[in-house]
């Protein structure tokens, strides 16, 4: 795998109007039955920084695509909340993001998970290139009230 140009790192309170934005725009983008206003997208995002959860690939100074670790357990965690803004897509950003942050939790953890689109054909083949094996195809249901 040909790794972007970049750096990771752990995502700070700098980043938090940015990765708002992106919180919000993936909510869009994913088709999530959930779009937080900028209140609650951003008590969420300062959450997830307090617990310093959110990763970062830096180019040159500037933030360009971002991911999450979430709900760990004892044997391993979840990747969520992979993010590039269409300006920098196709740059391999979260492809390289994604790997060297999962490599690193795998040093703590037996595995690392993710959920994915499976109507998104290149974030799939990206997630296979990088390592990702299809175990199981959950449904996401949505109980309403009525």
């Amino acid at each position: 795998m040909t790794k972007s140009i970049g750096t990771w790192r752990v995502a700070s309170k700098k980043d938090a109007d940015t990765l708002v934005e992106w919180y919000r725009d993936f909510e869009v983008e994913t088709g999530i039955d959930r779009c937080s206003t900028q209140a609650q997208a951003t008590q969420q995002i300062m959450k997830f920084l307090d617990n310093k959860e959110v990763y970062v690939w830096e180019v040159d100074g500037a933030v360009v695509s971002c991911m999450k670790k979430s709900r760990p357990s004892k044997n391993g965690i979840t990747v969520s909340f992979v993010f590039t803004p269409k300006a920098q897509r196709g740059k391999g950003y979260a492809r390289t993001l994604v790997a060297e942050i999962t490599n690193e939790l795998l040093v703590e953890y037996d595995f690392v998970m993710l959920y994915t689109d499976l109507d998104n054909k290149t974030s799939n083949k990206i997630y296979r290139t990088i390592g990702y094996e299809q175990i199981a195809n959950p449904v996401h249901l949505v109980f309403k009230k009525q």
